[in-house]
Parts: structure tokens; C-alpha cells; sequence
């Protein structure tokens, strides 16, 4: 009988939830919210009964329906990660790509940034929600390059936000298995190509913070960087990489201040050649070599 109770409770709120066309306004306390401080236990099967639900709507289409799922989740367990999480795919994955103008594309796009940004608040130091906003905004422009400009008006250098939030990622990430490699590797190729993009455009604050990032994921995670190897056929890792391109960085960086060191710039030039020779993607390459051209 109890059981019973209980599916008739979850179907009851599931259909509530349904009903919520509309998000609460950020921060509000709402009638559901009331609702789930007071079930205790119950909670956690009304929630994974939602989840099954939106999930199912998500399948077949029903994108706006599975959102009011999502915010009715969030409004019972307003620190539930997973909810969050989804909820942002789902505007970024799924109602972003249905909109025609630039400006109703990104509209979804600051809205599932919304989202992330109001459970940083209340977990700043969570690494799942920082790895799911760094990749939010990396992958905008790569998907929709003419949003770019309204990216870069909205956060200003782009690249530094996203590096911001991955090195929190690192910092917080206590275990290999919990949270895969995947904001590892970002970050470790993020942080040389923001510091180099940065010394092209004679940007020392974002250069020095870049660099610093750069320097202090190769501390806290040395490990996992000498695991993953660039190549399954090559023995270089992704650690050999990372500290090759800061060193070239660096030693970009000085030729300016050694006028009476001739060799400072040929030195520099077999640095930025080492990391020629440990990746595929030659950006980091070009970038630095585009530099040092301008401090010959």
C-alpha cells in the first residue's frame, strides 16, 4: 500500500511539473520547492521518476516539456549537478540548433549558461558544473562561428573564461575515475594557446595568468598528463606537450628583453620547433612563430 502511495505522490507531482511552462524567477521560493524541504526520503524516488520522464520526452521530441521536468527537479533539489547539467544540454543540444536568427540562437545559449552560472553559485568549487561551463563556451563558436562576436561581446576574452573555470575542474577533481581526462586534456591545450594568442596581442595580464595556469596543472596533475599519450603509435604524452609549449612561451616571451643575446631568438626558435614536433594541430606553432617574426 505504501508503494502504491508513493507512485500515486510521484505521478501526481510528475504532472505538476508538467504543467510549469514557465522557470521560477531565480532565486524565488515556489510551492514545489516548499514541497520537496518537506518529503524527506520520498524526494529521491519523486526525482528519479522525474528524471525517467524527461528523459523519455527528450526522446521523442518534446524539448519544452523535459525542460519543465528538469526546472521542476531543480525546484525540489535545487543542488542536484545532474538536473543542472541536463537542463543546459538540453538548451545548447537541443533548442539552440532549432532556432534560425543569431539572435534567438545565442538567446538559448545564455540561457543554458544562466543555468550553470546560478549552481556555480551556490557550489563554486564544483568540478563537473566548471568542466560543463568551460566546454559551454568553447564549443560555441566551433559549432556556430558567427556567434563569436556576441560571444567575445558577452565575455570578452572567451578563451581566458573558459580556461578559468577548467583549471577550478583541476584543482577540485580528486580522483581519475570520478571525472575521466577530459577537462584535463582541454585545459592543458587551452592554456598554451590563450597565453600565445595573448602575447601576439602584447596582453601581459592575460599572458602571466595563462602561463600561471598552465604551469599549475603540470603540479596537481602530473599523472594523468603522462597517461594520455598524443598519439596511440607515439610515446610522447600529453605532459611532454604541455611543458614543451610553455617552455616556448617562455622563451618567445624573452627574446625582447635580451637585445644582446643573439642567441636568444634562435633559441627560441628551437623551442617553438619542439613543439612543432610533438602535435598535429600547428595553431600553438604558427602563433608563436608569428611572434617571434615580429621581435626580429
Amino acid at each position: 500500500m505504501r508503494r502504491v502511495l508513493l507512485f500515486a505522490l510521484a505521478a501526481a507531482l510528475l504532472l505538476v511539473a508538467a504543467l510549469l511552462r514557465e522557470p521560477p524567477a531565480r532565486g524565488e521560493k515556489t510551492t514545489l520547492g516548499a514541497v520537496g524541504e518537506s518529503m524527506g526520503g520520498m524526494r529521491v524516488v519523486v526525482i528519479d521518476g522525474l528524471f525517467f520522464r524527461a528523459e523519455a520526452l527528450r526522446r521523442r521530441g518534446r524539448l519544452e516539456d523535459a525542460a519543465g521536468l528538469y526546472h521542476a527537479i531543480l525546484e525540489l533539489d535545487p543542488a542536484n549537478e545532474a538536473a543542472t547539467i541536463f537542463l543546459a544540454d538540453l538548451f545548447v543540444d537541443g533548442m539552440l540548433p532549432g532556432a534560425v536568427e543569431a539572435e534567438a540562437r545565442f538567446l538559448w545559449w545564455r540561457e543554458a549558461r544562466g543555468v550553470l552560472t546560478d549552481a556555480l553559485a551556490r557550489s563554486p568549487t564544483s568540478a563537473p558544473l566548471h568542466d560543463r561551463a568551460a566546454s559551454l563556451i568553447t564549443r560555441l563558436p566551433l559549432a556556430n562561428p558567427d556567434l563569436e562576436p556576441r560571444l567575445a561581446r558577452e565575455l570578452g576574452n572567451w578563451r581566458l573564461a573558459a580556461l578559468r573555470h577548467l583549471a577550478i575542474a583541476v584543482e577540485q577533481t580528486g580522483t581519475l575515475a570520478r571525472r575521466g581526462r577530459g577537462h584535463v586534456v582541454h585545459a592543458s591545450l587551452l592554456a598554451p594557446d590563450v597565453a600565445a594568442r595573448a602575447l601576439r596581442a602584447d596582453d601581459e595580464a592575460t599572458y602571466t595568468e595563462a602561463l600561471r595556469l598552465g604551469r599549475r596543472l603540470q603540479v596537481v596533475r602530473a599523472g594523468v598528463l603522462e597517461q594520455v599519450l598524443m598519439e596511440a603509435d607515439r610515446p610522447e604524452s600529453l605532459g611532454a606537450l604541455l611543458a614543451a609549449s610553455l617552455d616556448a612561451l617562455e622563451a618567445v616571451a624573452a627574446v625582447p628583453g635580451q637585445p644582446d643575446a643573439p642567441g636568444a631568438a634562435e633559441a627560441a626558435g628551437a623551442a617553438v620547433a619542439r613543439v612543432e614536433g610533438l602535435q598535429t594541430n600547428l595553431l600553438l606553432t604558427r602563433l608563436l612563430r608569428e611572434v617571434l617574426d615580429g621581435h626580429r
